[in-house]
């Protein structure tokens, strides 16, 4: 991977995105600073994101991340 197409962020639609597997520990309740999405899909297409994406919302969308989690939790 380039080094200019990793300070590139990826456009990611996050309306169109669906957590199916958070890491968290239960311990950093109500914060859960450490948590991050494991993987995800395309509602749309119910395709995998792939890790690019995925590392991709993990670094530049924490807020998306936390409300992701408290769905996924609850």
């Amino acid at each position: 991977m380039s080094l200019n197409h990793r300070l590139k962020p990826l456009v990611i639609d996050l309306s169109n995105v669906r957590a199916t597997n958070m890491d968290y520990d239960p311990k950093q309740y109500p914060e859960f600073e450490d948590s991050s999405l494991v993987e995800a899909e395309w509602i749309d297409t119910g395709k995998e994101l792939t890790e690019e994406e995925v590392d991709s919302i993990n670094d530049n969308h924490y807020d998306w991340v936390y409300e992701s989690l408290q769905d996924y939790i609850w």
